[in-house]
């Protein structure tokens, strides 16, 4: 009997989109995105409290051309999105696509 081998962890293959659902909202994601020492800049800038109007030009580089499903998607009651539900939603679709950024 031949014995199958086993992938050292289940991650997908480089290049290949990530599919997140955080909030109820499902989004594909291009690792590569984070492999972009702009977009680093930026979220640092952001965590400093430096620009955290750059909240926006991340978002836009993460989710491309899903941000608008996404912000539609996280409207309430009232058409708003409320910036501390997007910003959790930014951070827990981050942590689940890219675990050891």
């Amino acid at each position: 009997m031949v014995e199958r081998k086993k992938p050292a962890d289940h991650k997908p293959a480089k290049g290949d989109p990530i599919s997140v659902t955080s909030h109820g909202v499902t989004v594909s994601i291009d690792p590569a995105v984070f492999d972009d020492m702009i977009l680093l800049t930026d979220l640092r800038r952001v965590q400093r409290e430096d620009d955290p109007m750059l909240i926006v030009d991340v978002c836009e580089k993460v989710f491309a051309d899903q941000y608008q499903h996404v912000l539609d998607s996280l409207r309430n009651g009232e058409g708003r999105v409320p910036a501390e539900t997007f910003t959790g939603f930014l951070a827990d679709v981050m942590g689940k696509a890219a675990p050891n950024s």
